[in-house]
């Protein structure tokens, strides 16, 4: 997937329900989508966009209420922080 395909991913399941983070199957399928964009180093600091919580905050914002787009930010960058440690 690109970077572009991963974001109107998660505006979709934004969409769905405003519950999205803590409901299967939209959690699920944003854990493998951020297990994607690393594993393709959509994380890293030269990756164009980026896809690291702060950095998709722009693409966001009209898409979820202030503090959803919090909790996403944190759950994203929580598992990118997994997946790095679990790599090394």
């Amino acid at each position: 997937m690109t970077p572009q395909e991963i974001l109107t991913r998660i505006t979709s399941i934004a969409a769905l329900s405003p519950g999205f983070l803590r409901q299967d199957p939209y959690r699920s399928e944003l854990f493998r989508l951020c297990e994607d964009a690393y594993a393709a180093g959509f994380h890293e600091p030269t990756a164009t966009p980026r896809l690291t919580g702060e950095a998709m905050e722009r693409y966001l914002l009209d898409f979820m209420a202030p503090d959803t787009l919090e909790r996403f930010e944190a759950t994203w960058d929580a598992w990118l922080y997994a997946f790095k440690r679990l790599k090394h």
